[in-house]
């Protein structure tokens, strides 16, 4: 278990209402080798921005995702981009870290944590 300092999870809450990206939708998919196709939940939180260094401290902060750079797409902005990129249990946690901080993205990150709570209701109760 990783402890977090509630002024590192507060400070990052912020940075994310304002830079990050949350993703929780379903989605109809057909896999190759399953018979047939079926409904999964896609969650991910995201964050982009130039700045190497925040985006590393995300990553060291919370130790869980991934940090990549982005392929610039806008040739007017010639700064290169970098994302972190959390998705499904880990996204959870990190969501329920952030989420008593969160005003923007309460919201989506509440969906987040509902989510995976009533996954692990079930489970219990099977």
């Amino acid at each position: 278990m990783i402890y977090l300092l509630k002024d590192d999870v507060s400070y990052f809450a912020g940075l994310f209402d304002g830079e990050g990206y949350v993703e929780y939708c379903q989605r109809y998919v057909h896999k190759k080798g399953k018979p047939r196709p079926y409904w999964y939940y896609y969650i991910r939180l995201e964050v982009n921005m130039a700045d190497k260094d925040m985006i590393e401290w995300i990553y060291n902060t919370f130790k869980v995702g991934s940090v990549s750079k982005r392929k610039n797409y806008n040739t007017l902005s010639k700064k290169q981009q970098y994302r972190w990129v959390c998705s499904f249990q880990k996204a959870y946690h990190v969501a329920k870290e952030i989420l008593p901080y969160s005003k923007v993205k309460r919201t989506k990150l509440q969906k987040i944590v509902d989510h995976y709570e009533k996954v692990r209701k079930n489970v219990l109760r099977n």
